[in-house]
C-alpha cells in the first residue's frame, strides 16, 4: 500500500481504501510527521493542554510575575523549573573537574 489517492472510475473508487495498519511503518511514520508539521505551523508550535492549576497559586504568580496571562506565567514557571534541573544537574560536577593551576588565562587575550 502507498500514500496516493486511489483510481476512480466513473465516480466509484476501484482500489480498496487505506488503513493505517496496512501502512508500512515507514509511511506510518511519514505520514506522522507530516501530520504534526502541518499542526505545529496551524498553531505557532503550541500544543493545546487542559491544566487544573491551583487558583490561589495561578493568582499570586500573575500579580507577583506582573504577567497578562495564565499562560505567560506557567511559561516563565516551566522556564525557572527547567533551569533550576539544569542547574542542580551541572551541581554534580562540583569537585569532579581538574584545573592546571600553572594555566594563564592573561596569555590567551589579544589586543
Amino acid at each position: 500500500a502507498h500514500l496516493t489517492r486511489p483510481k476512480r472510475s466513473r465516480g466509484r473508487v476501484t482500489d480498496p481504501p487505506l488503513r493505517f495498519k496496512d501502512l508500512p511503518v515507514t509511511n506510518f511514520l511519514a505520514l506522522h510527521i507530516v501530520m504534526c508539521n502541518a499542526l505545529c505551523r496551524k498553531t505557532g508550535g503550541f500544543m493545546a493542554t487542559n491544566l487544573a492549576l491551583d487558583d490561589a497559586l495561578i493568582n499570586e504568580a500573575l500579580k507577583i510575575g506582573r504577567h497578562r496571562s495564565k499562560r505567560a506565567a506557567v511559561t516563565e514557571a516551566l522556564h525557572a523549573y527547567i533551569r533550576s534541573l539544569k542547574q542542580r544537574d551541572m551541581l554534580s560536577a562540583f569537585g569532579k573537574i581538574t584545573f592546571d593551576e600553572h594555566y594563564d588565562y592573561k596569555k590567551g587575550r589579544t589586543r
